[in-house]
Formats: structure tokens, sequence, C-alpha cells
């Protein structure tokens, strides 16, 4: 959706082109695969429909909600890295994560796959903010181009 609420045109969409790169990948001919993505090894595109293990779809419905809370919190949340690398003071913020990169480090003890998901964010969030590493992954090992492109196209929080 654009601003106003209503869905663009492909006229609209279009002009974002020169902005994604295409790589080739073994399932799909011509896939979108985000820089992030590359890094993570493993994560799936947000762009990848209809295969095992997609998320496209649990992302693409999230978005609205997303745009939801922006409207009806403006000022107290931050969109990382969308609005900025630096959460500002005071700020809650929502990042995409990929809860892979630590969930196999911690004992599922009887939750459903969905929930020891969030339980190992959830996890690994608190203790890297007791250590002191939360800082460290919000702020990626990125190239200025790279990090251009992944202000764009996002980025999951913990990939270097």
């Amino acid at each position: 959706m654009n601003p106003t609420g209503s869905i663009p045109n492909t006229s609209q969409i279009w002009h974002l082109k020169p902005l994604v790169r295409f790589k080739r990948a073994p399932i799909v001919p011509r896939s979108i695969i985000r820089l992030t993505e590359e890094r993570a090894r493993g994560a799936k595109s947000v762009f990848h429909f209809d295969v095992q293990g997609s998320v496209a779809k649990s992302t693409h419905a999230g978005i609205p909600w997303l745009r939801f809370i922006r409207q009806h919190l403006q000022g107290r949340v931050h969109f990382w890295p969308f609005d900025g690398w630096d959460i500002p003071v005071g700020r809650s913020a929502i990042a995409e994560v990929y809860p892979a990169l630590w969930s196999n480090g911690i004992a599922a003890e009887g939750r459903d796959p969905h929930q020891h998901d969030a339980f190992s964010i959830a996890t690994w969030l608190a203790r890297a903010d007791r250590d002191g590493s939360l800082p460290d992954f919000l702020k990626p090992a990125l190239t200025p181009p790279e990090r251009a492109i992944a202000q764009v196209e996002g980025w999951i929080l913990g990939v270097a």
C-alpha cells in the first residue's frame, strides 16, 4: 500500500526495480534475494512464495499490522533499520529476526516450533542485552553501499 492507504498500481511499483537485485536460485529461476538473506545462510526470501519453509506469506500478511502500529504509535516506535540504525532512547523497536540463528542452542522443553522460535528470540535478546552485546548486533559490519541497500531492503537482527 502507498501512504494514502490505496494499493499502488504497477507503474508505482516498478520505479523501485533498480533497488532490488535479482539472483538465480536453484528452486525458483528468478527469485529475489536480499543482502541480509545472502549473509544469513539458510534464511528464506520474503519474496519466495509457496515453497517448503517459506516465510513470504506470513511476512506479507504482517505488513498491514506494521503500518497500523506506525500510524497509532507515531514517534514511540522505531522500525529498525528503516528508521535508522540507531534506536532513540525511550522508543520501542521493531526488527526482523531469524529464529534459526539462535533456536538450536536452546532446549525446546515441550514448546511447539512456533513457541520455541519466539522463546529463543526473547532469550537471545535478553542475554544480548544483559551481556552488553546487543548494540553490536544493531550495527552490522556493512560497507556504506551495503548499509544503503540494507536500509531499503531491511536487515535481520543478529546477522553480521
